[in-house]
Formats: structure tokens, sequence, C-alpha cells
């Protein structure tokens, strides 16, 4: 009995689920994003370990810029993610045991660039 019912329940929740689309479902996959990335590494001298996280971003070849409290990437999400995490890497292999990375991503249907952000203070 308790097998009956539990497949009447999952056909209900397959046919509630197939009639519903995702607001996501159309999102086009390669858009542009940007994302903030701050690194932190809890040692006594943080400084040439952020500028090892920064030589990991540049390294990946993605469009960013470095600002005073984070740096910022622009590509696709995947793009962005994988400069991040070879941010963070470079911290334990720039020799600290704990670090915090932050990351903030920016996304929009059309797109967002670091441009489209500044554009107007510059």
């Amino acid at each position: 009995m308790r097998s009956m019912l539990s497949q009447k329940g999952e056909m209900r929740n397959s046919a509630v689920a197939s009639t519903r689309q995702s607001p996501c479902a159309k999102l086009p996959m390669a858009r542009t994003v940007t994302v903030g990335v701050e690194v932190l590494p809890l040692c006594d001298d943080p400084y040439p370990v952020v500028d090892a996280a920064i030589a990991a971003i540049r390294a990946t070849g993605i469009k960013h810029q470095v600002c005073p409290m984070e740096t910022v990437l622009e590509g696709t999400l995947d793009e962005c993610l994988a400069a991040a995490r070879a941010a963070h890497d470079a911290c334990f292999q720039a020799g600290v045991r704990k670090a915090l990375t932050i990351v903030k991503i920016s996304d929009a249907i059309d797109g967002s660039t670091i441009d489209d952000k500044m554009a107007k203070y510059r």
C-alpha cells in the first residue's frame, strides 16, 4: 500500500514539475558576468600573499581590474570562478595555513561588464 501511495505522489509531482517552466531555462549560458574576488590570507604579512593571488588571476588571462579592496573579474561564470579558485589556491601555495576568499557575482540576462559598471566614473 505504501508503495502505491508513493508511486502516486511521484507521478503527481512529476506531472506538476513538467507543467512549470524554470525562469532560468532560457538564460544564455555564455553570458558575461562580473565577479569580485577578495582574498584574506590569515597570516602576519598578507601583502605578498595577496600579490601572489593577483598574479594567479593574471596568469589565467581573464579580463580583470585590481581595486583597493578586491579584484574584479569579467568573463563567463565558469572562467571567473576558475580564476577565483586560482587566487584562493595561490594563498596556500604562498605558504599560508588559513585563508578566506569572498566571491561576489554580478549577473544579468543581457550580461554584466566592468565597463558598464564603471563608464559613468571614467
